[in-house]
């Protein structure tokens, strides 16, 4: 009979033991482990983080009393701020003690609550929550798991108020792979050093600021909030060395959730604020600076993404949004698709390719550039659909081949490149960066602009602008030239500029009176521009103005000597 009462007990003990605990702070002392310090007579003294069951709770129970001191580290399944609880600080006792959550961190409370302990992560991948108006603010190191374990774990940041750390942010233990993810539309700030290896994504609509270093850790940071998030995520990074090299980026997969990477610029308008990162790695991402002075985004991989040709991706954006900003990717982009479809790069900043961008589908994969800012290309550009440039300039120091280039209206092709096909829209050519030779296989600019450097006419594409046309040139009646002079060059006669290469020319309609108004003009009314020969090879030359004399002007001056010559002979006679 004994053996079956103790086995009942033990059963009864060990059921018990198996449920959760509440412990609900009674506002009456500061001593966690003290019994008196909690309304059920009893402290949570569970130490094990893998097995505690133990939910721990704050209030209201009085005004006093709000800051709560660990003399030896414990465990929690859940911390939890009700409601209305006052504002808490959480305290270690010398620094040595460490409060473990297995579950989570939940604020309910519009009040800020504050950890001034190393807080844990433990056991599990857990979800710590602020909600609106109310503030979680960490001191000391927070981390994704515990001392000893090498289980890399997932951090997730809820609701809509401010998470605050102060300290490091570490993924914890031996672990190699710690990530982050935030889901809310409040704020994140990090102040100090963080350690994550599994990246960092902002999935909310909410702001994430990095005061400290390396904020988002080494990892993967992708900015794209979720379907029906009513704001756009955004990380704005406030110090030199807020990013990794390491770190690499991904947007969002639809323009209604793009998100936006804010960089610092600096105070000083003759400096530029560099920051260095890894790869970039597809979708819709906008990015912009703060600050007086300028910033350089460079990504150094040797391959990046903005759509992937293996995908069936449609069109992505990227856009720069601050004209002292300029994005550089040093690799290659991969435009691609298994769809056909358009990408688009633009805003009022520059973005500058070294590397090619490329698809590698048979389907037309195109790009269009808005936005008053500067797209150059630098290698050779073999993505196979149309090119528009909407606004602003298209620089083409590489080669591109897409079958045709369409230059809308107030946007600008230049660069010392080729290309294949060339329609101008009312838009305009200036070829070189400087004075350059610009090449393209046709070019179509009855409807379109030019504009010329003109310096010595020594050497073509280097000290004037001058455009091949390997087959068809077209020229029209809204055609228009401008001309600028380079150096204050003089012109003097015998000056001859090979502005056109062309295979074969369609001048129906061309108004070579507008090419005369335009040329620069010569500083003596005895030199002139011949442009007789403009349409057959595209030549401009300097000739002297000087008028040859007339038939009766040659009589006059002959009879004028002849009577001269009588009275002399008379004379001498």
């Amino acid at each position: 009979m004994k053996k079956i009462i103790l086995t009942i007990l033990t059963a009864i003990i060990l059921t018990a033991n198996s449920q959760a605990v509440v412990f609900l702070w009674n506002n009456t002392g500061t001593n966690w482990t003290s019994p008196t310090s909690w309304t059920n007579g009893i402290q949570p003294s569970a130490t094990s983080s893998s097995t505690t069951t133990d939910e721990i709770q704050f209030g209201n129970f009085g005004a006093n009393n709000n800051t709560v001191v660990l003399t030896s580290t414990r465990a929690a399944q859940n911390i939890t701020f009700l409601t209305n609880a006052n504002a808490y600080n959480i305290n270690s006792f010398n620094g040595s003690q460490t409060l473990s959550s297995r579950a989570g961190i939940t604020n309910n409370s519009t009040a800020t609550q504050t950890f001034n302990i190393l807080v844990e992560n433990a056991n599990n991948s857990n979800t710590w929550f602020q909600t609106a108006g109310g503030a979680l603010v960490f001191n000391n190191i927070a981390s994704l798991t515990t001392a000893s374990s090498s289980t890399s774990r997932l951090l997730t940041l809820a609701g809509d108020g401010a998470f605050t750390f102060n300290n490091e942010l570490r993924q914890g233990g031996l672990s190699t792979a710690g990530r982050v993810l935030y889901t809310g539309n409040g704020t994140v700030t990090f102040n100090g050093t963080n350690t994550l290896g599994g990246g960092f994504e902002i999935k909310g609509g909410g702001t994430v600021n990095v005061n400290g270093g390396t904020g988002m850790g080494t990892g993967l940071i992708t900015i794209a909030a979720a379907t029906g998030t009513t704001n756009g995520p955004k990380l704005i990074i406030n110090t030199t060395n807020g990013l990794s090299v390491a770190n690499s980026f991904r947007g969002s997969s639809s323009t209604a959730t793009m998100g936006t990477l804010d960089l610092l610029a600096g105070n000083d308008t003759n400096a530029v604020m560099t920051f260095v990162v890894n790869q970039y790695q597809g979708n819709n991402m906008s990015f912009t600076n703060h600050g007086a002075g300028k910033t350089l985004l460079q990504f150094t991989n040797i391959a990046n993404t903005l759509t992937s040709s293996t995908d069936t991706s449609g069109g992505r954006r990227l856009m720069n949004n601050s004209a002292n900003l300029t994005i550089q990717f040093d690799g290659t982009l991969d435009i691609g698709s298994t769809v056909a479809d358009v990408n688009t790069i633009g805003g009022s900043g520059d973005f500058l390719f070294k590397g090619s961008l490329f698809n590698t589908a048979s389907v037309l994969r195109g790009l269009t550039k808005t936005g008053t800012g500067a797209v150059t290309l630098q290698a050779v550009n073999t993505y196979n659909g149309e090119t528009i440039v909407q606004d602003g300039t298209l620089i083409v120091n590489g080669s591109l081949q897409s079958p045709m280039t369409t230059v809308n209206n107030g946007a600008l092709l230049g660069g010392s490149g080729s290309l294949q096909g060339v329609l101008l829209n009312r838009g305009t050519i200036s070829a070189g960066n400087s004075a350059g030779l610009l090449s393209m296989n046709s070019l179509n600019a009855s409807n379109g602009n030019f504009v010329f450097e003109l310096g010595a006419p020594t050497s073509r594409g280097i000290t004037y602008d001058a455009i091949d046309v390997a087959s068809l040139l077209t020229l029209g009646t809204d055609t228009n030239f401008t001309f600028q002079v380079l150096d204050n060059y003089n012109f003097s006669s015998g000056d001859s500029y090979d502005l056109f290469n062309f295979g074969s020319i369609d001048a129906t309609g061309f108004d070579i009176t507008k090419l005369d108004i335009a040329l620069p003009t010569l500083s003596s009314n005895e030199l002139a521009w011949d442009t007789s020969s403009f349409t057959t090879d595209g030549l401009v030359s300097v000739v002297s103005n000087i008028p040859e004399p007339s038939a009766l002007q040659l009589f006059g001056i002959g009879l004028i000597s002849l009577i001269a010559c009588h009275r002399i002979n008379k004379r001498n006679g």
